[in-house]
């Protein structure tokens, strides 16, 4: 066993280290400069945002055959959607109701307006 723990020893980069039980984890890296963890954060914020709005889109279409359901999770997608459509549009609950050849023209303005469409 001792062989085999020192060639793992011996074969691990400087980010590993080798515990006692012979498993390698991922040491802890030392600290960066202050520009470094900024770059990082910044990193890590843009990363959270872009996933949140996959994770929520603005609205979320819903293709049931013979009818197109656009459902609105924020209000940004509830009033560009009202103000898309004429007054006497069909909603079946919350969801605004859409014949299929419409959908892709109103799912294409709703991304050029900048909403997420999911």
């Amino acid at each position: 066993m001792s062989n085999y723990t020192n060639t793992l020893h011996r074969d691990a980069s400087p980010k590993h280290v080798l515990t006692r039980a012979g498993i390698i984890r991922r040491k802890s890296l030392k600290r960066g400069s202050r520009a470094d963890m900024k770059q990082q954060f910044a990193y890590a914020h843009a990363r959270k945002a872009a996933f949140e709005a996959l994770a929520h889109p603005d609205i979320v279409i819903e293709n049931h055959g013979s009818v197109v359901l656009f459902r609105w999770h924020t209000d940004a997608g509830r009033d560009w959607l009202r103000d898309s459509v004429e007054d006497d549009a069909q909603y079946f609950g919350s969801a605004l109701a859409v014949e299929p050849r419409y959908a892709d023209a109103l799912a294409e303005g709703a991304s050029a307006a900048g909403l997420t469409v999911g």
